[in-house]
């Protein structure tokens, strides 16, 4: 989602969707911030929402007409709806919805013009539905001191723009959905859409979407899909190498906009291109890289390009006629409600430890098959009555509205946030219930003498059954633990070391000298057999914020069984775990605890106050890292160029560099720019399983654990290890090098499937890393977590490259944007807390909370809806037999 904002005398990306509804022939049409090309013959948008009839919008979107909306006033009177908007507020919102790739193949590869209509129109009921679901869920809007009530809205307000080529010209049929944030709420008031719950749902809205577009497309087709994943799902019509095929263009685009940068940057004197020449280089770079026979972008040509390479590549396209499709539809099946729900609410448990009924919803579009609504609409229709009913399952976690107040059409009072009606489950409540019980009798208070790390090291080598131990990035955890783990080996008290990713398991190796293991990989071994550790034995759990709630549970219940102690480290403002968590931080907040409070890897004392304002998402702090120049903007066709030089001027100078990124994409992109400037990119080398070659001297990462790879040293080799490559053989094999581990031989399937360049690499990749220069590259989407770990690695310098097509960007602007978006896990127990702390009333006891529903959905008395009852009873009976036979976690963990 693109949020628009505008300031008086730049709008930004106003004037960019306003175009898009403008004179369809003005050359350079479409090119602007969202960098997509729009052909002249793309059909002009359309208005939709409740809301727009207000505003006395229907039909073809008038460019003035959107300009005049974005802009807050009223397109007939002109007239200001509302308060005016601020230099930094959001205008509106950009929603993009995007077909699977074998849609959009179908759509330009089917010789009949029948099915590439019904394609087009199942693409537009789609969005329509996925956009209905949102309005009849999210639309809401804020009233009262600084905006205490969230109430209903009349609807939403939104130009959508239908489109059929990706920015490389490869077929991708997408719309934008251009959402004004001018709503009116019940009694007509013009206020500002509460984006909360778009913000925060932009998965399960595209999870929608998906879900309408395959009940279109099956009913309309009867087209088939692939099994069951998450979100899209590809047409079987289709084959998954076509698919690539028409996916490749972009590879090849990019690749020709790299080197036309660089020409570009050579010619002139090294100096980088602003977004204005970035936007002509890539035009470039798109007519440069199309097929042979020069086809322009008209549609007809361009389909008529895209048959010729799909035949070229032995597909034929004369299969995919209406004929064809509706051939290979098999029967009917109905899946029961029972097992559906029992689906949801597994994966959802396993997801978080709370969740809205949106989540359900979520998981629920991409179970249901296709057939399950005669359309779109009907499917999402079935979502929501699925997600009701799944809704009573749950253990809501808020307090029940007292007495009488004003309610929304959702009938919950207005003073609960629509992301705020959060559920659990009584087992997950009461398991961690239980760790809470425990953490609580077990911990020790200790006598503080003024030296925070001492304390924590006498507390980490004492007797007491659990100790936690928090600290920010740089404040010497690791450290304050080694001193401990020192103490209790000379006095002859067995100590083991836990992390829940291998990295993490080797970092308190190497610092604490103790024996240490993945906690997936100690479980597993521990679980069906006797312990070679002894009553006594000190578990240092590190990262303790990243360990899964399920994982941790087995551990406590190996600590009492064996009469072990516990000593839980880390830092729950930092990444958290991949699956349930939030249980640590609910630790931090709740038991007896050390902290260590003063960062001591910085060499400058600013960047110390710097990274603590950083992770309490402090706006003072995005003030410090501008006055030191360490917040900059870069363009994506830029960035991996900038950060590679970057890397090579500081390794030549013999310092240590952390590059962390948001996607792996673009790093990527990095590590490909890394090894450019490296000039090893015409040796012999080795294809990786993600597209990148490696050549001799290169970094890279081993991605999965793989106990049966052992260094000459002994040492394993596991998930997120980097190596640097000593020699490739002509099989695919590679010999890699690290100081400490030493060398190991990768066979070749291994290296094919699980090895990656290794310079740039993704956060998780990087926490608890420690070096001389960190280098983080934020997307606006980058959580504050992620922002947090990204620029704490370096102990001379940390900086921030914010990605920015436009060239306008303030990049202080947007860190603090990014701040405020924190991803740390929140336990069951914490998050009922805070909601009845909020609502100044008491959280109830489980006991309490294990009645069973005594209203139906409906609110009536069980009576009304005797069906639904019954299948509440059975889903429940259900779920009781799935969790007492589910299997335990097998230690193949998360791959971390």
């Amino acid at each position: 989602m693109t949020t628009l904002k505008a300031s008086a005398d730049r709008l930004d990306g106003l004037s960019y969707y306003a175009g898009l509804a403008e004179d369809r022939g003005r050359p350079g049409l479409g090119r602007g911030p969202v960098d997509y090309y729009l052909d002249p013959d793309e059909p002009p948008g359309r208005w939709w929402g409740s809301g727009r009839g207000a505003l006395g919008l229907d039909g073809v979107v008038a460019g003035e007409d959107l300009r005049v909306v974005l802009e807050g006033r009223h397109p007939g009177s002109g007239a200001g709806l509302g308060r005016r908007f601020g230099d930094t507020s959001a205008r509106g919102f950009d929603a993009t919805f995007s077909a699977p790739k074998s849609v959009s193949v179908l759509w330009a590869l089917s010789p009949d013009s029948w099915v590439r209509a019904e394609v087009l129109a199942a693409h537009d009921a789609a969005v329509d539905a996925a956009l209905g679901w949102f309005e009849c869920h999210g639309a809401v809007t804020r009233r009262g001191t600084d905006g205490v009530f969230q109430v209903d809205t009349q609807g939403l307000t939104a130009a959508l723009f239908r489109q059929h080529t990706s920015r490389t010209i490869d077929p991708q049929l997408h719309t934008h959905a251009v959402i004004s944030a001018k709503v009116q709420d019940p009694t007509g008031r013009w206020l500002s859409l509460d984006a909360r719950f778009l913000k925060y749902q932009q998965r399960t809205i595209g999870w929608i979407y998906d879900a309408a577009l395959r009940a279109e497309l099956t009913n309309r087709l009867g087209v088939t899909w692939a099994e069951p994943g998450d979100g899209a799902r590809d047409l079987t019509c289709i084959p998954a190498e076509v698919n690539a095929e028409f996916s490749t263009r972009t590879t090849q685009v990019d690749a020709k906009l790299t080197e036309l940068v660089r020409r570009w940057s050579y010619d002139h004197d090294g100096a980088d291109p602003d977004a204005r020449t970035i936007a002509g280089l890539q035009r470039a770079a798109v007519v440069a890289s199309r097929p042979a026979k020069g086809h322009g972008f008209d549609p007809s040509v361009l389909r008529l390009g895209w048959e010729e390479h799909a035949r070229a590549i032995g597909f034929d396209p004369d299969h995919l006629t209406a004929d064809e499709l509706t051939a290979r539809q098999p029967e009917a099946s109905r899946v029961p409600d029972e097992d559906l729900i029992d689906e949801a609410l597994m994966r959802v448990s396993e997801e978080s430890s709370t969740w809205l009924r949106a989540d359900l919803a979520r998981h629920l579009a991409t179970l249901l098959d296709p057939r399950a609504g005669a359309n779109g609409a009907a499917l999402v229709a079935e979502v929501d009555r699925l997600a009701e009913l799944a809704e009573r399952l749950c253990a809501p976690l808020g307090p029940e509205p007292d007495g009488a107040p004003m309610l929304r059409a959702d009938d919950r009072p207005v003073t609960e946030h629509v992301t705020d009606r959060r559920f659990s489950t009584h087992r997950i409540l009461r398991e961690e219930q239980d760790l809470q019980t425990w953490a609580e009798t077990n911990t020790r208070h200790i006598p503080l003498n003024g030296d925070a790390r001492r304390d924590a090291a006498e507390a980490i080598a004492g007797h007491a059954p659990l100790v936690v131990l928090v600290g920010p990035a740089g404040t010497g955890k690791t450290r304050t633990t080694a001193t401990a783990v020192a103490e209790l080996q000379e006095l002859g008290r067995p100590v083991i070391g836990l992390a829940p990713s291998g990295k993490a398991a080797d970092v308190l190796c190497t610092e604490a000298d103790c024996s240490t293991d993945t906690l997936a990989g100690f479980l597993t071994r521990h679980r069906h057999r006797r312990t070679k550790w002894p009553a006594g034995t000190t578990v240092i759990l590190d990262e303790a914020g990243m360990t899964a709630t399920a994982d941790l549970a087995q551990l406590v219940h190996l600590v009492r069984v064996n009469r072990w102690r516990l000593v839980a480290v880390g830092d729950p403002e930092q990444l958290p775990s991949v699956a349930r968590g939030g249980v640590f931080a609910h630790w931090c907040n709740t038991v007896a605890h050390h902290t260590l409070d003063t960062p001591r890897r910085f060499s400058e004392p600013w960047e110390a106050t710097a990274s603590l304002g950083l992770r309490a998402g402090h706006p003072a702090a995005v003030q410090l890292y501008t006055d030191h120049r360490r917040l900059h903007t870069a363009h994506p066709a830029l960035v991996a160029g900038q950060v590679a030089r970057a890397h090579q001027h500081h390794t030549a100078s013999g310092r240590s560099v952390a590059i962390t990124t948001n996607t792996a994409e673009t790093a990527t992109a990095i590590n490909q720019e890394i090894q450019h400037l490296t000039r090893r990119t015409g040796s012999p080398g080795v294809m990786l399983h993600d597209g990148t070659t490696a050549r001799p001297g290169d970094r890279i990462a081993t991605r999965r654990n793989d106990p049966r790879l052992r260094t000459d040293g002994g040492e394993r080799v596991r998930n997120r290890h980097t190596w640097t490559v000593q020699a490739v053989h002509a099989g695919g094999a590679i010999v890699a090098t690290d100081d400490q581990r030493g060398t190991v031989t990768l066979p070749a399937d291994y290296v094919n499937a699980h090895v990656e360049l290794g310079w740039a690499v993704t956060g998780y990749g990087n926490q608890g890393d420690t070096v001389d220069i960190g280098i983080a590259v934020l997307e606006p989407t980058s959580s504050r977590n992620h922002a947090y770990v990204a620029m704490t690695r370096g102990r001379e310098a940390n900086h921030a490259l914010i990605l920015d097509r436009t060239g306008t960007t303030d990049p202080a602007e947007r860190l603090a944007e990014i701040i405020t978006r924190p991803t740390r896990a929140h336990s069951a127990l914490a998050t009922q807390q805070r909601l009845h702390r909020d609502a100044g009333v008491e959280p109830p006891t489980l006991d309490d909370m294990a009645e069973p529903p005594k209203t139906t959905v409906s609110g009536e008395p069980p009576t009304v809806a005797p069906e639904l009852d019954e299948k509440v009873a059975a889903i429940t009976r259900r779920l009781d037999a799935l969790q007492r036979r589910a299997p335990s976690r097998d230690g193949q963990g998360l791959g971390l």
